[in-house]
């Protein structure tokens, strides 16, 4: 799955250097083949508990160390492949754009209906009683398409700050993040079509 991150990410009109993060020799050796820069993660940072924020630092301190330091930080996370170029593209510009304003850039997939949540055996409607779809406030939710954080935020160990650019995906086929067989089937679903 990395393959495809890296392509779509070397695809962009923004010709920014492609990095993979892992203490995988495979996925090293891969992501080498498909042309991105590999950064040895160390193996405390490569569990399924290390928080997203440590990575990230160790990442912008190597920059660092090299004497290239970004000013803001694009993570394509390969649970979502199915991301387009452009898509990147609009959220870096997005995100340049309002630079001094935002902390970071959050993707965003809109849910539609009446949702709510279950507490003790219980649900909770979030809109009230008798409300007409189309006066429910809009929710959100995040999806991992791609996330831009402010390097010196990610060096002071701050992940999205207080300040976070709503970025709305709109195809849905882009906002599918493959935590799940079902998501990986929905996923390989929308590659085939497109294939055909």
């Amino acid at each position: 799955m990395i393959s495809y991150s890296i392509d779509t990410a070397r695809s962009c009109n923004h010709a920014l250097p492609t990095y993979v993060s892992t203490d995988d020799r495979e996925i090293a050796r891969i992501s080498v083949d498909y042309g991105a820069r590999v950064i040895d993660r160390p193996p405390e940072l490569a569990t399924d508990e290390s928080p997203i924020i440590s990575t990230l630092r160790h990442f912008v301190t190597v920059l660092d160390s090299k004497n290239d330091r970004p000013d803001m930080i694009v993570l394509l996370q390969p649970t979502s492949p199915l991301r387009k170029p452009w898509t990147i593209d609009r959220a870096i510009d997005a995100f340049a754009d309002h630079f001094s304003d935002y902390d970071s850039l959050m993707p965003l997939v809109r849910l539609d209906g009446k949702i709510g949540y279950i507490k003790e055996d219980k649900y909770y409607p979030s809109a009230p009683e008798g409300a007409r779809r189309q006066d429910i406030r809009a929710l959100y939710k995040e999806c991992g398409t791609v996330f831009i954080y402010k390097a010196d935020l990610i060096r002071r160990g701050i992940l999205n700050g207080e300040r976070i650019f709503p970025f709305i995906i709109q195809n849905r086929e882009e906002a599918i993040d493959i935590d799940a067989s079902e998501d990986l089937a929905e996923a390989e679903l929308y590659m085939r079509s497109r294939n055909e």
